[in-house]
């Protein structure tokens, strides 16, 4: 039987307060971590990190080494001039992150029909999505940073309208602490 405890992992806000957020994506395959995506029947699919759950949404967070995919990206489009190659940048890393958005989507669809605890605290909330990237300070990266966080806004809300997201934010992993503090309802 799945139920909502089982994902949960505890992560400090920027007063310190524990705030439960529910894991998604079990890369470490820990022992003591179930992979939410294989319990729900789904496999090893794409989606983002973790989401949490306050009183009026349900936020889906993703953390990346941006700087790195960048860099990856480049490198396999060395061949292109410099404009194109931003594109290809952009472009690549709006498409991994729907695919994340949208494997999400579907574990917590899943989560939801199996576990009634989940159901009751998602029912009728929309999605805010959160990427939450490392190395910001990067030139190429804040270049990247410029295009995606309204691109991706537009392109979700587009396919998935406003009811389902809400927001999607672009948020430097310093203040990831500070926006749980905001957002989370703690323990």
């Amino acid at each position: 039987m799945t139920f909502l405890g089982q994902f949960r992992e505890v992560r400090p806000d920027s007063n310190g307060k524990e705030v439960d957020v529910f894991r998604m994506d079990n890369t470490t395959k820990s022992v003591e971590m179930p992979d939410m995506r294989a319990d729900v029947g789904l496999g090893s699919c794409n989606c983002c990190d973790y989401f949490f759950i306050n009183d009026n949404k349900i936020f889906v967070v993703e953390e990346t080494r941006l700087a790195d995919t960048i860099k990856a990206i480049e490198e396999q489009y060395s061949y292109l001039n410099d404009d194109d190659k931003k594109d290809c940048v952009v472009k690549n890393v709006r498409q991994e992150n729907y695919v994340k958005v949208y494997g999400s989507l579907l574990v917590l669809c899943r989560l939801a029909a199996k576990c009634k605890d989940a159901a009751k605290r998602m029912k009728d909330k929309k999605h805010d999505f959160w990427l939450v990237i490392d190395g910001v300070d990067a030139e190429e990266t804040r270049g990247v940073v410029e295009y995606l966080a309204s691109y991706l806004l537009d392109d979700l809300r587009g396919v998935l309208t406003k009811k389902v997201v809400g927001d999607v934010e672009i948020i430097p992993s310093e203040i990831l602490a500070k926006k749980l503090s905001a957002n989370a309802n703690t323990s």
